[in-house]
């Protein structure tokens, strides 16, 4: 067994359980060529059950028995089998929701007196200094298109900078 070792180290680490059986046969004295030793080894080897992939429903409608067909029935339209559209996912919270989580809708104010306090409007910020939507700030549709003009508003005054987070310090 230490022979059969010594002449292939490499291939014995890789397969350890195939050179143990090809050495207890040339052990016994068998004389096998190189295909025998190899469908032995082959043998040895219990292949894995690979899950089959599902194929999904049959893209074209079968035809049915006894039925009779009409010209429309071999028409492009009637034979493939349509989609289901996909359903449309919301991305911002309804206004029963938004309308809890909404501050300036809480307290009655309006995004646009805002314009000039940019420690506000950095809330309101990404890091590159884009307008966070409604799915992060969780404000009404209406507050939300407010306080994007007001933003919008302080870019174009030069109170907000444009490509990055404003530095704001909380100190007056």
């Amino acid at each position: 067994m230490l022979a059969c070792r010594r002449q292939s180290p490499a291939i014995f680490a890789r397969v350890s359980n195939f050179t143990t059986s090809s050495c207890l046969r040339q052990q016994q004295g068998k004389k096998n060529n190189g295909m025998q030793e190899l469908s032995g080894m082959l043998k040895d080897v219990k292949t894995p059950v690979l899950p089959q992939k599902s194929t999904g429903p049959p893209k074209w409608k079968s035809y049915q028995l006894n039925r009779i067909l009409q010209p429309f029935d071999l028409t492009y339209k009637s034979r493939v089998i349509e989609s289901k559209p996909f359903k449309r996912v919301t991305v911002a919270p309804p206004s029963s929701v938004a309308r809890h989580s909404d501050i300036f809708y809480q307290l009655n104010l309006n995004p646009r007196q805002f314009t000039t306090n940019p420690v506000v409007l950095a809330e309101y910020l990404s890091e590159m200094g884009k307008i966070q939507g409604r799915e992060s700030t969780f404000l009404t549709a209406k507050n939300q298109r407010a306080l994007a003009k007001t933003i919008r508003r302080a870019k174009m005054m030069g109170l907000i900078p444009n490509l990055s987070m404003p530095r704001v310090s909380l100190r007056r």
